[in-house]
């Protein structure tokens, strides 16, 4: 009677092991590069870097087989784990930075608003707080001038300054005008800046562009007409 033994077959020997390890390290390796040079999926590549750090380390002790896995994953890990902080530290500065445009941004706004109210009140004290709200607005505005928000401003602050000074001087002017006229006992007069008032009209006259009464140098009496003779 013929007697057939079933054996186990043979397990792996060491070095099939290695082969085997090392073609898996060098695929993830190679992933791993790929990955890495999109920032989208630097996540991926560290992912492959990992198992492939894993292998590294189950083989940096074998003397026969340990030269298979000498690309560095380790090194590499480190490398996308350093990007992946960057670019998070990006992301952060990005969004600190928008938070603090859209505070400025509102405050941009509220300062336009209420600069705009002032100048519709027109007078000079409401210009003047008008145009230092303006200067506030054009700084913050300058701020950004060369920046991606510089489109986000919807008027330029400068020119308002430059409109509510215009309109200052204006006000300003009108009211100088104004304070060099005046009436005394009934009169009116005009500031020639002569150190005295002037009358604007002649004794006896009603408007300025008549000749009111005649007198003789050094008398008080009118005259009906003037002449050489009575003068």
């Amino acid at each position: 009677v013929a007697v057939l033994f079933m054996g186990n077959p043979s397990s792996p020997t060491e070095a099939d092991q290695a082969r085997s390890d090392a073609q898996t390290y060098s695929s993830l390796m190679e992933m791993g590069a790929e990955y890495e040079e999109n920032n989208a999926t630097l996540n991926k590549a560290k992912e492959k870097y990992s198992s492939a750090k894993e292998l590294e380390e189950k083989w940096s002790q074998s003397k026969d087989y340990g030269s298979l896995f000498s690309k560095d994953a380790a090194g590499a890990l480190k490398r996308v784990e350093n990007k992946l902080k960057e670019l998070e530290e990006a992301e952060s500065k990005k969004k600190a930075a928008e938070e603090q445009f859209n505070d400025n941004l509102t405050r941009y706004n509220d300062l336009i608003s209420s600069a705009d109210k002032l100048c519709d009140k027109g007078d000079e004290s409401s210009l003047k707080t008008a145009i230092e709200k303006y200067k506030s607005a054009a700084e913050i505005e300058s701020r950004y001038e060369h920046s991606e928000y510089s489109d986000r401003f919807n008027r330029a602050a400068s020119a308002s300054v430059v409109r509510a000074e215009k309109r200052l001087a204006d006000v300003q002017a009108a009211a100088k005008s104004a304070s060099l006229t005046g009436k005394h006992n009934g009169h009116a007069w005009v500031d020639l800046g002569l150190s005295v008032k002037w009358a604007t009209c002649n004794v006896g006259a009603s408007r300025p562009g008549d000749y009111g009464n005649y007198y003789a140098w050094g008398e008080t009496t009118t005259k009906s007409i003037c002449t050489r003779e009575n003068c």
